[in-house]
């Protein structure tokens, strides 16, 4: 006979007697005592109560925890009513509780309240003992309702038993499930937390009457929306963009001048400014879908492909056909495809370095891989993907084609020596008084000229005042001399059309600022590709270009 059919026939006998002992009952148990040699103590031996069976410690810490021993299910006695509480529950008399000098509730509400030694009583009657807690994780011993049985009949044991905090991993801290085997995973698991599994009947419940305040919800709004702007405003990505937009105005001498203007921005880049109430209630594209690309920034792309067609086929040695798949933004699809579909395939060994390129995952047999956009025939990557996976190594071949471009690069090259440019010098409040230079413009001479002959104030005064005519070209000395001439110059002498030619044009010109000197009546004049201007205050040389690079001022080196 197993134990836990012995304990069941003892259960139905006692269940008899009511839960209580008769007098025959009594006189046989002191005659078994007698006979085996033992005395009574007059205590019951049979443990009729769950909480008999808890240890000391666990005991300790529940009327720690509550204040008393648990009640016992069933018991008839009654509690001495306090006349304080009669007065609390007469309806003639009601008191408004402040919620000072309240039981505290025995019952956690949120994860945090859970501490190690903690008791708390479930609603199917079982204690449950904390014996360790952490940020995301507790550690609980289960104890048992001796009143539940198990499947087989017999008493439930106390077990131990892991939480996991809700919304967080639910496996064990420091387990790896991606790792791991199935049976380990359900090994490690770990149940979530339910606040609802404990017992919520024995809290005391609030009877204070509250006083219910009307929400303000545009004040909540508001207050969500600051803490919203305070948090985006700290990051590192706002940060970077009000540093830029203030070096932008510092570079046009804008910078706290009240002008109630914005510096712009176009396709990520600054352009220039606009009026605050413009700049700030107009929609960002960027927000509703990507800009446009611009014709200019669009070549690239079909440059690309063009060098890209030649090298493809020498490494596939096969006819290929390449093309930039159209659409309106940056980063375009290019597609190569065999030219004789269906005869010739792309090597598997580079549809293996393009997978890997992608970071294919899943893809089933990497000895023919045939995954997405990369087939035996046709591969179709984006733009960086290409240049990823093929570095600096495409390269333009020397076609016919590309040799003409060649020549006529060279050529323009030098005719550039008949480059327009403008030098001028700015004042500490921004005032700029320019004039016109004529030849040899381009920052590799005239740019390279001033930067280490003139980088000083009283040089570039007596610069702009004997070029008040304009200069014809500059080079390192302004003395001239009786046998300097504009049609016979010496050697090293900068030749202006004023005091060589005797010309007597005004061409100085005047601008508010940086903005106004490009932007302003006398923008470009003459054909002027290039200016350059001093800053009295930084005691710097800047320039811009009308065509090439850089396309804002920035400083000559």
């Amino acid at each position: 006979m197993k134990l836990s059919q012995l304990r069941k026939i003892v259960r139905e006998e006692l269940e008899k007697y009511d839960g209580g002992f008769t007098d025959e009952w009594n006189d046989q148990r002191k005659k078994n005592a007698e006979v085996l040699g033992y005395k009574l103590s007059g205590k019951s031996d049979i443990k009729e109560y769950w909480w008999d069976d808890l240890d000391d410690k666990v005991k300790d810490a529940y009327i720690k925890k509550h204040g008393e021993a648990p009640k016992r299910r069933g018991s008839t006695k009654d509690k001495a009513k306090s006349p304080e509480k009669d007065k609390e529950k007469s309806p003639e008399k009601k008191s408004i509780m402040t919620g000072k000098g309240r039981k505290k509730k025995s019952n956690p509400k949120k994860w945090e309240d859970i501490k190690a030694g903690d008791v708390y009583q479930l609603k199917n009657g079982e204690l449950m003992h904390v014996i360790n807690s952490g940020d995301n994780h507790i550690q609980t011993i289960i104890h048992p309702n001796p009143e539940h049985t198990s499947a087989s009949g017999g008493k439930k044991r106390k077990r131990t038993m892991n939480f996991a905090k809700p919304g967080k991993s639910q496996y064990k801290p420091g387990f790896d499930p991606t790792t791991a085997t199935f049976k380990q995973r359900i090994r490690n698991r770990v149940n979530p937390m339910n606040f609802n599994m404990i017992d919520k009947s024995t809290e005391r419940k609030d009877e204070s009457v509250t006083e219910t305040k009307k929400r303000d919800y545009k004040a909540e709004y508001q207050a969500r929306k600051g803490t919203y702007y305070d948090k985006y405003q700290s990051s590192t990505k706002a940060k970077k963009y009000r540093a830029e937009l203030n070096q932008y105005n510092r570079k046009k001498g804008t910078y706290g001048n009240g002008d109630k203007k914005d510096a712009s921005h176009k396709g990520g880049k600054i352009v220039g400014f606009e009026s605050q109430s413009k700049n700030r209630s107009r929609k960002e594209k960027s927000r509703l879908k990507k800009e446009a690309i611009s014709k200019a920034e669009w070549s690239q792309y079909p440059k690309y492909a063009r060098k890209l067609k030649p090298y493809m086929k020498k490494l596939f040695k096969v006819p290929v056909r390449v093309r930039v798949i159209k659409q309106a933004n940056h980063n375009p699809w290019i597609e190569v495809r065999v030219a004789r579909f269906g005869k010739d395939i792309i090597p598997n060994d580079f549809r293996v370095k393009a997978a890997k390129v992608i970071g294919a995952r899943g893809v089933r047999d990497w000895d023919n891989v045939n995954y997405g956009n990369i087939r035996v025939n046709s591969i179709s990557l984006k733009y960086d993907e290409w240049k990823k996976l093929l570095g600096n190594k495409v390269k333009e071949s020397l076609t016919k084609e590309n040799l003409k471009k060649l020549a006529l690069k060279e050529i323009k090259s030098i005719l550039t020596e008949g480059t327009r440019w403008n030098v001028g010098i700015e004042a500490p409040n921004g005032k700029i008084a320019s004039t016109y230079g004529h030849w040899d413009g381009y920052p590799e001479y005239a740019g390279k000229m001033l930067k280490r002959y003139y980088s000083n104030t009283g040089k570039v005064k007596q610069l702009l005042k004997l070029g008040k005519q304009g200069i014809s070209s500059i080079d390192k000395s302004m003395k001239g001399g009786k046998d300097h001439t504009f049609n016979n110059a010496k050697k090293g002498e900068t030749i202006f059309y004023g005091r060589d030619r005797g010309e007597k044009d005004n061409n100085t010109n005047i601008s508010k600022n940086r903005e106004d000197l490009l932007n302003g009546r006398n923008r470009w004049s003459g054909g002027t590709e290039f200016m350059y201007i001093w800053s009295v205050k930084d005691k710097k040389w800047y320039y811009v270009s009308r065509y090439s690079n850089p396309r804002e001022w920035t400083e000559l080196k």
